[in-house]
This record gives structure tokens, sequence and C-alpha cells, in this order.
């Protein structure tokens, strides 16, 4: 079984968000139903259980270059199968193509593209498809870095913000460490309870010297205080310690590792499985720069107002 595949357009993650969000079947075992709740049951009555995707896995790669390929075939095809799995859903062989495109990008081949995919069943199981990849592929130039600057920051000076990124003057340009140095950066923000931190990267290209300039543009946002922290599904007392012992106060600055950490320290106290992204709900005041906590261990989260 063969697949023809169309090019891939390989983007940098502009800006990364944290989402607190809530699972229909959460909602569903939370009891008055909600109309959020039974609207997902319905739906998820409704239609045919799906089932569960097959893992892509790569037995071998044929590149196609009019140009000399400083990496081998062998190389990318253990960096493909080191990197995030990839399932069969719809666009999977776009992906897969867009995943070889990212491997050249993290050894400096910036503007790579990757056409006319081909891929060949080798096997094809229940639960995984193993397939071989054919691809055309154009490297074009090898970049390094020339400088990072940066706009419109007031928290860090630009030694600081430049100490985020792991990657030096004249390396290759391995957009794999730019996104690094994104999400150190909005991790950084978040501490000082900038939730909605943004960093937009551009690159300007010198072809003469293959080199890249990298302008990170900040959005800061508005830094955000603690308005209320509450617990609800545990025992009233032990709730209220929590509460009290977890430097969430009332009006001190948001800092968005608060809350893993509030996990991490109390895990032996609090229900099997709890973790912030899953148990944790954030109503944000934009205008007043206000963020409400709620923290609900009974089965369902509590829809924000």
């Amino acid at each position: 079984m063969a697949r023809a595949l169309t090019s891939a357009t390989f983007l940098v993650i502009l800006g990364c968000y944290t989402v607190f969000s809530q699972a229909p079947e959460r909602l569903q075992r939370c009891p008055p139903m909600s109309t959020l709740a039974r609207k997902a049951r319905q739906t998820q009555q409704q239609q045919p259980e799906s089932p569960a995707p097959k893992t892509i896995r790569f037995k071998s790669i044929h590149l196609n270059s009019s140009e000399p390929l400083a990496i081998s075939e062998q190389q990318i095809l253990t960096e493909l199968q080191a990197s995030s799995a990839i399932d069969d859903r719809a666009a999977w062989p776009q992906d897969a193509l867009a995943a070889v495109q990212q491997i050249f990008q993290h050894h400096g081949y910036f503007r790579a593209v990757l056409d006319h995919g081909f891929m060949e069943t080798v096997t094809n199981r229940k639960q995984e498809e193993t397939v071989n990849l054919t691809a055309e592929v154009k490297p074009g130039k090898q970049y390094r870095l020339d400088r990072i600057v940066f706009a419109n920051a007031t928290q860090f000076d630009d030694r600081q913000l430049r100490e985020f990124f792991p990657i030096e003057q004249g390396d290759i340009f391995d957009t794999s460490k730019i996104g690094r140095g994104i999400e150190a950066l909005r991790n950084a923000y978040g501490e000082r309870g900038f939730i909605d931190f943004a960093a937009v990267p551009s690159t300007t290209q010198d072809e003469a010297r293959s080199t890249i300039v990298l302008k990170i543009e900040v959005d800061e946002g508005r830094q955000f205080r603690i308005g209320k922290f509450e617990l609800v599904g545990l025992d009233t007392t032990l709730a209220e310690t929590l509460v009290a012992n977890s430097g969430l106060t009332p009006g001190s600055i948001f800092n968005t590792r608060w809350l893993d950490l509030f996990f991490e320290r109390n895990k032996s106290l609090l229900p099997p499985g709890a973790a912030a992204e899953n148990d944790s709900i954030r109503k944000l005041d934009e205008q007043r720069g206000i963020v409400d906590l709620t923290i609900d261990f009974r089965g369902c989260a509590i829809a924000p107002q």
C-alpha cells in the first residue's frame, strides 16, 4: 500500500499558552448535569466509537536530491524515530513529511523543502503501521546564527533575555534551540504573573554569509495578581490548611509555577492522579488584572462564569 504526499510547510511556534480544559466525561459525572455536559453526552451517544489511532513507525527513509546532503538518511531515520510519535489520523502523511523537514531545520537548513512524499506500507497491524518513506528534498543552504535582537521587553534586559536561548553566535541555526528559548522565556514571564505573554519570532537571512538574524518581538500582556483561591472536593479542614499553606495569597503576583509546586508538595494528601492541568481552573479578569483559582476534586470542573 502506498500514499502520495503533498508538500508541507514548517512553522516555528510563535507563542505558547497553557489551557486548563474540562473533559466532557468529567462533566458527565458531576450532578446536577450542566447543559454543556448534557450536550457532550448526547454528542457521544450519537457518534459511533472510533477505533484507537495506530502508531506510525518508519522502517526506512530514502531522499532524492540534486544537491549533496550533509545529513545521512540513517541519521534522519534515527532522529525521526526518537521524535514525537505520529499516528494515522487524516493528515499523518503530511505530519510525517513535516517532521523530516524539521530535522533538516534543526541542522541549520532553515529553508529546506520536502515534496512528492511517498509512503509504502511494510506491515499493518492493529495498533501499528510500519512504512518506508521516499521524498524529494531541496535542502538549500545551511545557516548559522548571526545574532538575536529583542523588541518591546520591559521585564528583562537584553542580556537576560539572551541567556534564555541555548545557542551562541556562529552556531548552526537550530530551530529546536530557538523553540526551547521561547519556551524558557514564556516560563520566566509566567513566574512574574504575565499569563498572556507571547513571543513573535521573525528572521532575516544574509544569503552571502549564510547567516540569520533572529528578532523576538515580545508582547508581555498584563501582569496578573491572585484574587480568590479555593479548594473543593476535599475534607473542609484539610482544604483550609492546604490553602493557608499554599503561598497563593490574594493580592500577590500570580506565579504560574505555584500551581505545579502545590500539586508536587501535597501529592500524598491529594487524590491519586491529581494534576494542575486536569483539576485547576483559572478565571481571568483582564480589566483588573486578577486571576481567581479553583482546584476541584469532585470529578467535575467548575465552569468559569
